[in-house]
Formats: structure tokens, C-alpha cells, sequence
């Protein structure tokens, strides 16, 4: 775990709705001391200790919490997920709509050679 374990975490905190770290301690049947503690950076929690936080909030991503890297919960990743998704289909959409267009005037392009070729044969 980094230095800035304590940021995440507290920042974990605030994002679940705890007020205090205390609220978190009562939860889990923690000493708010050891809590308060992880909160300020004094020290760093063990297995265990994330473990049983596991059990309680299992919407956190641990990965994010240990590393900074990701996002602080599952959901915030599912939820950036649906963005990326939803941007790549209205790209999509945008590329199949040009493709529409183009092909609606091949198709008048086709029409006009048609009824030249017919005005050209009525004329032979």
C-alpha cells in the first residue's frame, strides 16, 4: 500500500456515507481508534481487516483502494463502462447514417443512368 492509502480511504468513506470513521468502526465492530487511525494514515490495515470490510461493502474495488489504480467503486467502473459503450454507438450510429446518405445518392446517380439509358434506347 502507498502513502496515500489514507486519502482513498478516507475519501471511501465519505463516498459510502459515513460521516466519521467511528460510524465504519460500530459497523464492523472495530475499536474507532484503529479506524480513525487508517483514516489519518497513522497506520495501514492488515488482510483481515479488508477482508471484513470486503464483506460488508463488496461494491468496493480493492485494486483502486491498495493502488490508486481504477476507480473507487465496482459501479463507478461499470457505470464509465456504459459511457465508453454508449459513445462507441453513437459513433456507430453517425457512421451508419453517412453510409445511409451515400448510399441514397448512388442510388439517384443510378436512377438518372437509368432513365438515360431508356430516353437513349426510345431514341435507337
Amino acid at each position: 500500500m502507498d502513502s496515500n492509502f489514507h486519502e482513498r480511504f478516507s475519501k471511501l468513506l465519505e463516498k459510502l456515507g459515513y460521516r466519521s470513521a467511528a460510524q465504519l468502526a460500530d459497523k464492523m465492530g472495530q475499536a474507532p481508534t484503529k479506524i480513525r487511525g487508517y483514516a489519518r494514515g497513522a497506520n495501514k490495515p492488515g488482510l483481515e481487516f479488508l477482508e471484513a470490510l470486503s464483506q460488508i461493502h463488496p461494491e468496493i474495488n480493492f485494486d483502486y483502494l491498495i493502488t490508486g489504480i481504477g476507480t473507487l467503486l465496482h459501479q463507478d467502473t461499470k457505470e464509465l463502462d456504459m459511457k465508453l459503450l454508449q459513445s462507441i454507438i453513437e459513433s456507430k450510429d453517425k457512421q451508419i447514417e453517412g453510409y445511409q446518405r451515400t448510399l441514397e445518392g448512388l442510388q439517384e446517380e443510378n436512377d438518372k443512368l437509368v432513365r438515360l439509358a431508356k430516353n437513349r434506347n426510345k431514341k435507337a
